[in-house]
């Protein structure tokens, strides 16, 4: 069966009531499993760990079935006056100067994940999952967080895993001759179980030889609400994304907190999700990754 993945982004103190009311929603849905994506500190003015009632929440919410993801740590980049024109086209355009894990370096980054973790530590269970803010990870922020032993993280793009696949799974290399792909998938999906485990036809992730990183191709769906003409835009595109990944293997839905305060926005994500619900399983990230794991 195809699977959807909702993922609710910038879950904290600031956030919380936002939250609670989006997941309510979401329920009515039929959409149990949800990604919580958890800002430690949200712009440092949101401590998780001086909140007693944000932990007593966030803690039933992941009992009930949600999955803790850390994301970020201040969720904010320091805006740099040196910035090339490039970094601050990123950081200040692309999202409103929110890409934390943009550049940082290791040492920085692994500080950051590791002060990340000790704040979630109230959390009954494990976290394996990193998001960085906007979905924006240099390359020494992400090997931090493969050093740290997560298990995967995701981009706007794609899902990237660092656990090693399952045998069948990390036998699916890209092919040098590229007319014998359509041979390989059925041949493949022919033979691959997964351990017994039903799996989604068509997700099959390429492996890197050098780095040894798994990568699921998929394009988030997720809306911007900081201008008029980006909630237009948002609109508009987002529901040709969702025509055209209608029979994608993972459709991925992000939503933010201020999704809910635009109505045509949360219209929108309402209809998509109950749209694709009625073909999809809905599952968490983690549980997604691990169907393609050891």
């Amino acid at each position: 069966m195809k699977s959807l993945v909702v993922s609710l982004h910038d879950v904290s103190p600031l956030t919380q009531s936002f939250c609670e009311r989006i997941l309510l929603d979401l329920s009515e849905l039929g959409v149990h499993q949800v990604s919580l994506l958890i800002i430690p500190n949200h712009h440092g003015r949101a401590p998780v760990a001086e909140s007693c009632s944000f932990q007593r929440w966030l803690t039933r919410e992941v009992e009930a079935g949600h999955e803790p993801v850390l994301h970020g740590y201040f969720h904010q980049r320091q805006r740099r006056r040196a910035d090339p024109w490039f970094s601050k086209i990123t950081t200040e355009i692309y999202t409103a100067g929110e890409g934390e894990f943009f550049d940082l370096s290791f040492d920085l980054a692994k500080k950051s994940l590791c002060d990340g973790l000790a704040d979630l530590a109230f959390l009954p269970r494990k976290v394996t999952g990193f998001v960085a803010p906007a979905w924006l990870l240099g390359d020494a922020a992400e090997q931090a967080v493969r050093r740290l032993g997560f298990v995967y993280t995701t981009r706007i793009g794609c899902i990237r895993i660092f656990k090693p696949l399952a045998r069948k799974s990390h036998e699916l290399k890209r092919p040098s001759d590229f007319r014998a792909i359509e041979p390989l998938r059925e041949r493949l999906w022919r033979e691959l179980d997964l351990k017994g485990r039903q799996t989604e036809r068509g997700l099959i992730p390429t492996v890197c030889e050098r780095c040894g990183v798994s990568e699921v191709k998929s394009r988030s769906l997720v809306w911007s609400t900081r201008a008029a003409w980006r909630v237009v835009a948002s609109l508009y595109w987002n529901r040709s994304l969702a025509i055209a990944m209608s029979d994608a293997p993972v459709l991925r839905v992000s939503i933010h907190p201020a999704d809910l305060q635009h109505k045509p926005v949360w219209r929108q994500i309402r209809e998509i999700i109950g749209s694709a619900r009625r073909a999809r399983e809905c599952i968490s990230y983690e549980r997604l990754v691990g169907r393609l794991c050891v």
